[in-house]
């Protein structure tokens, strides 16, 4: 059993809106967690394991620049290397959402 969590879904209307500005809804499907920090048990494994546990297609990885507390390590920014590493190899291509949303 997995705990990972999903965005939550906005209301219709909040996403007319945004749709309206030139904006897309676009929810995320694993978040890393890298942000809490080494203070909370919070490793650049853990942050890896969490996203590849999450891999299938379409999968949208949440990371963060910082942390909690705004000390320590960056945890995400130390686990995306490795992220992008295994994803390939495990034949994924990395797309940036503009270019999705473009196409």
């Amino acid at each position: 059993m997995s705990s990972q969590r999903t965005a939550p879904s906005p209301a219709p209307r909040q996403i007319a809106e945004a749709n309206a500005l030139g904006h897309a809804d676009i929810g995320w499907t694993t978040d890393t967690t890298g942000y809490r920090g080494t203070a909370t048990g919070m490793t650049v494994q853990k942050a890896v394991k969490r996203a590849l546990d999450a891999l299938r297609p379409g999968e949208i990885i949440q990371l963060r620049i910082g942390s909690l507390d705004g000390q320590g390590p960056v945890l995400d920014a130390e686990a995306l290397p490795h992220i992008i590493d295994a994803v390939r190899t495990h034949g994924y291509t990395i797309t940036d959402l503009r270019d999705l949303l473009a196409g």
